[in-house]
């Protein structure tokens, strides 16, 4: 019985890694002194560890990302949408949920993904609680290049 229960387990987990580091290109920066920063952790939490999560900027999936890793980059200043879509959890398919933030020039957001819900949530943290990960985790390089502006 053990072994059959094991067998499922590994099974089970098996499939749910998905892609990891950038998944497209971010959106261009049109003015580099209007922008603001954005990080995106994820915690290293045993809850979810099986499965990548994909994060989303104004819809665009921009970024596999797995237990303990985080990334930073610019976007203009303005109205964004900052999301996360796993597959799995508590429901089969993709489950996704968003936070809408307004970015003022020069400003720095933090965005934590985690387990919860049906399967993931993203967050609004501080940025004391972000430095604190940052210092552990791994970083995921987006090109430098890739939304500088033209």
């Amino acid at each position: 019985m053990h072994k059959l229960l094991i067998m499922l387990l590994v099974s089970a987990l098996s499939g749910c890694v998905g892609p990891r580091g950038a998944l497209n290109p971010l959106p261009k920066v049109v003015s580099p002194t209007d922008t603001a920063e954005i990080f995106i952790l994820r915690n290293n939490n045993f809850a979810g560890s099986a499965v990548n999560y994909r994060v989303t900027l104004d819809g665009l999936e921009i970024l596999g990302i797995g237990i303990g890793e985080h990334t930073s980059f610019q976007v203009d200043s303005g109205q964004h949408a900052i999301g996360v879509i796993c597959n799995g959890g508590w429901a089969p398919g993709d489950h996704f949920n968003e936070k809408r933030v307004y970015m003022e020039p020069g400003s720095v957001h933090y965005f934590m993904a985690r387990a919860g819900g049906v399967c993931a949530v993203i967050e609004v943290i501080n940025e004391q609680v972000a430095k604190k990960y940052i210092k552990s985790d791994k970083f995921i390089e987006l090109s430098a290049t890739q939304n500088a502006p033209e």
